[in-house]
């Protein structure tokens, strides 16, 4: 009966092992799909970093085109003022009302 309990033991004790085997490789599975998993998001954040290099240096661009504009807009006012002034003979303060309408 002891031989049989030994056996058994032996038995109990050889699925423990494998078990502990599979333990082991799913652990090790886990970890590798872990890794896979932070390189990916760093990867996405690599990506959003250059998404928002390229959306400042757009931002940028249109900022300095938004002061060109600007310069001109504020260029033709006065090239007009000027005009009404010296060519159509207005005077100053009819000029300043005639641009606020």
């Amino acid at each position: 009966e002891l031989a049989g309990v030994g056996v058994e033991a032996a038995g109990v004790e050889k699925e423990v092992w494998q078990f502990v085997d599979l333990l082991g490789q799913e652990g090790e599975k886990v970890e590798q799909e872990l890794v896979a998993v932070r390189a990916a998001r760093a990867a996405d954040v690599v990506g959003l970093t250059e998404e928002i290099r390229s959306l400042r240096a757009q931002c940028a661009d249109l900022e300095e085109q938004f002061e060109d504009a600007v310069q001109i807009a504020e260029l033709e006012a006065q090239k007009a003022r000027e005009y009404k002034t010296r060519v159509l003979g207005m005077d100053e303060l009819t000029v300043e009302v005639a641009s606020l309408r």
